[in-house]
């Protein structure tokens, strides 16, 4: 799926969660802050990952995508799409709690 298309992601639905705006003590809600940093952190994370790891996380997570279609697309199984989003997630959290 091409990054030009105009599906709403997770990300696209809230525009603040850019992270352009984003600034140390800034009057955004918490939830936006969390948002961005991780928004942030899976932008520096993208490369600790092999490519099609990544895009079937991203495919299912961020645009929503059935893992079904993602597999079928990718030519992985059901069972590796979601193995490739738990990794991606746990890795993010791991990342996250050393600066939380």
């Amino acid at each position: 799926m091409e990054a030009s298309t105009e599906k709403e992601t997770a990300f696209t639905k809230n525009p603040k969660v850019s992270g352009e705006d984003f600034e140390e003590g800034s009057d955004t809600n918490a939830a936006t802050n969390k948002d961005v940093l991780a928004f942030r952190a899976l932008q520096l994370m993208k490369t600790d990952f092999k490519e099609r790891t990544w895009q079937a996380f991203w495919r299912v997570t961020i645009e929503e995508e059935s893992p079904a279609d993602v597999a079928r697309n990718l030519g992985l199984s059901v069972g590796s799409v979601y193995t490739a989003k738990s990794r991606v997630l746990s890795h993010l959290r791991s990342e996250l709690a050393e600066l939380i």
